[in-house]
Formats: structure tokens, sequence, C-alpha cells
């Protein structure tokens, strides 16, 4: 019976063992989309860990799982995933590590159960999980009430979390040279005091209109983990406006037949709300888009989807009539895209949204229209302006980082003295 119950056990440790280092893998491949997931990996290779002793495996499995994530790294390579390759070797060298901390366990296990104290060992293992558990639970939730999620992750991780890119591979291009930030220094020995701002812009160098800066964050005296977290300028989702979303909503639905997910409405909200683009723009992009073009609509269709999506209603005979006419007769589908777009009946419907638009900017006055002037229209949401209190610091010299993030180069930083004399 004991032997019975031994296999048994055996087998579940074995099933909760493997589908921890498969949720392990799991974990590291989202984590190539979302660096924040970092903990995530951390803790499950911890889980890994005292699953092990708990349930008396051998290091050989640690030696094993360090094997399959390194014959995985090169197809990872082949693939251009060289991100997720980097984070498969970097688990590879763990597993190693643990494969040798295992190797002295087993031996010391082995002495624990001629002695008969194999229970108390288990037991002191299951302790340390339950208190892994229940920590991991506190810290969540005490960072979830102070300070945003991801700032916890960043500022304890930031060798990974900050890792500037110097190029990367996009669509098959190699982009180089990623983020430029510029901040307005103050002079040579001149004193601040009281609310400091901060005022500059950064941008990709590479950007075009699914690219460029979505986040900035400010530390004094330190990088990330080691300096004081000052703040952050970043795109408000809350601030999302109900009739410019319902407008890109209706525009996605009928041009690919499918709703939207809420990233893809915050994605053009957001550069409607900022300026970056126009209604003209996201009309355009949506008809003139490959997933549109696949789907070989016919001209009633195609003229169908005109009224719908940019005039937000259902056709009148006359008029579909007249257009569908001329498109059997040959007429080019964007010069009736065209047409519809200039229409005063589009025109007013425009009129009508812009009069929505609520730029969702930190109030000050740097003037980021400037910024799209020199660059692009792309640049638009590079300017920013931040507010922070030097009363909190002592007077005399300090420095300021400035970090800067792009969602292919990661993040970048650069920093600057100022003399606070309160």
């Amino acid at each position: 019976m004991k032997l019975l119950k031994y296999i048994k056990e055996k087998k579940l440790g074995l099933s909760i063992y493997l589908s921890l280092f498969i949720l392990l893998v799991v974990s590291l491949v989202f984590r190539n989309i979302k660096p924040d997931l970092y903990p995530v990996s951390v803790f499950l290779m911890s889980l890994v860990f005292i699953s092990s002793q708990y349930f008396d495996f051998e290091y050989r499995y640690f030696i094993g799982f360090a094997l399959i994530l390194l014959v995985t790294c090169p197809f990872l390579l082949i693939a251009k995933y060289e991100t997720l390759a980097e984070y498969f070797a970097n688990y590879v060298y763990g597993f190693l590590v643990l494969g040798i901390i295992g190797y002295f366990l087993d031996n010391l296990r082995e002495k624990i159960k001629k002695k008969g104290y194999f229970k108390i060992y288990k037991i002191i293992f299951l302790s340390i999980l339950i208190l892994l558990m229940a920590s991991n639970v506190f810290v969540y939730r005490d960072y979830t009430l102070k300070v945003p999620i991801n700032m916890y992750i960043k500022k304890f991780h930031k060798e990974v979390y900050y890792s500037k890119k110097d190029e990367v591979v996009l669509d098959g291009k190699i982009l180089k040279e990623g983020i430029i930030i510029n901040v307005n220094e103050p002079e040579e020995n001149s004193k601040v005091s009281g609310e400091v701002e901060i005022i500059g812009w950064a941008i990709e160098s590479n950007s075009n209109d699914d690219s460029g800066i979505d986040e900035i964050e400010f530390f004094m005296d330190g990088k990330p983990g080691k300096g004081k977290y000052l703040g952050i300028v970043d795109n408000d989702m809350e601030k999302i406006n109900p009739v410019i979303a319902g407008f890109v909503t209706n525009l996605y639905g009928k041009c690919y037949n499918e709703q939207p997910d809420s990233g893809d409405i915050s994605y053009w909200v957001y550069k409607l709300q900022w300026g970056a683009v126009t209604y003209l723009d996201v009309v355009r992009t949506f008809f003139k888009s490959k997933e549109f073009k696949d789907r070989n609509l016919n001209n009633k269709d195609y003229l169908s989807l005109l009224y719908e999506g940019i005039l937000n209603r259902k056709s009148d005979t006359t008029g579909f009539n007249t257009w569908i006419s001329q498109l059997n007769s040959g007429l080019g589908r964007d010069v009736v895209l065209e047409s519809f777009l200039a229409s005063d009946e589009a025109k007013e419907i425009f009129k009508g949204y812009n009069s929505e638009l609520k730029r969702n900017i930190v109030p000050g006055k740097f003037l980021v229209e400037d910024l799209a002037k020199a660059y692009g229209r792309q640049f638009i949401m590079g300017g920013f302006i931040f507010k922070f209190d030097s009363l909190e610091f002592e007077n005399g010299k300090h420095t300021i980082y400035v970090y800067a993030h792009n969602p292919y180069f990661g993040w970048d930083s650069r920093d600057f003295e100022i003399y606070i004399d309160n």
C-alpha cells in the first residue's frame, strides 16, 4: 500500500512539475511581447525548484530542462526572435545553476531519508511554497495600491527592462539609431526652486504612424532601482472619448467585418485625439489596407460600406444607382472614396467629431506642433512637459534621468544636472 501511494504521489508530482515548466516557457514567450511579465517567469521557476524538492525529483530534471531550452535557442534565432532566444538562454543558465544546487540537495535528501526525517523536509518546502505564494499576493496588492505595478517591475529588473537596442528588424527592414531624447537643460550654475518643469521631446528616429514614444519616466539621483522615482508621462487611456471610439468601432467593423478589441480602438482614438492622424487618414488607411482588399468585395458591397462607414447611414436609391453605374463603367474605387470624403455630408460629420477632440497632453507651454513640423506628423506625440516639487529634496546639485520608451527599441535614457536652492 505504501508503494502504491508513493507511485501515485510521484505521478501527480511529475504532472505538476512538467506543467510548471511548460507554464514557465509560455511566460517567456509572452514576456517577449510584454516585458512586464518578468516576475511571473521568476516566480514559476521558483515553483519548479520547490516542487522538485517536495516531490523528491533528481537534479537531472533541471539539466533536462536546460537542454530543452538550449536546443530551442538556435531555431528562435533563425526565426529572428532574438529577444526570446536571449530569455531562453538566460534560463538555460538558471536551470544549470539549479542542477548544481540540486545535486547537493539530492545527497542531503538521501541522508535525511535514512534518518527518517524526510516528512519534516517535505513540510519545510511546503511551508516555503505557501510563504512564497502569500508574499507574492501581498507584494502585488501593496504596489498596486501605492504605485503602478509596472513601475515596481521596472525598478527591480532595470537591467532587463531598460535595455536599449541599437537596431531592430521590422517588416524585413533594419532600423538603427532608435530613440533621441532632448531636454531644455538649465544653464550652468543656474538654480531652481519650488515646482520644477522639465520640458523637452523624445522621438524614435525611424518613426512612422505605427511607432513613436509611448512612455517617458523620470528619476532623481540614480537610475531605475537606485534613484527616486519622480513620475511618468504617458497616454492616459481613461480619457478616450466615447464619440471618437464609436467612429473607430463602426469603421473597423464595416471594413474588416469584425469588432475591434480595446487595443485597436485605443490605438486609433489616441492618434486622433493627439492629432497624429486625421479622420481622413484613418478612413483611407482602413479602405486601402490589405486586409480590406483581401475581402474582394463586389462594387455593390463596396459602395454600401462607403455609405455605412463614412456617412454612417444606409444608401439612398438615387445616389447609390449613380455611383454604382460609374463603378461598373470603370471608375476607380479610390476616386469614389475621395469623392465621399470630400462631400459636404462627410465634412459635416467630421466637423462634429473634431468638436469632440481633447488632446491628452500634460498641461504646459511646450508646443508639440513645432516638433511635428520639424520632423513629420508622426512626431506630434513626442513633446513633453513634466513637473515635480523640488522641496522634497535637499538643496544642492542633483542628477535627473529621463527614460523614453519605444515599442520596438525598448528604452533609452539621458541625464542632466540641476542645482536646487529653496
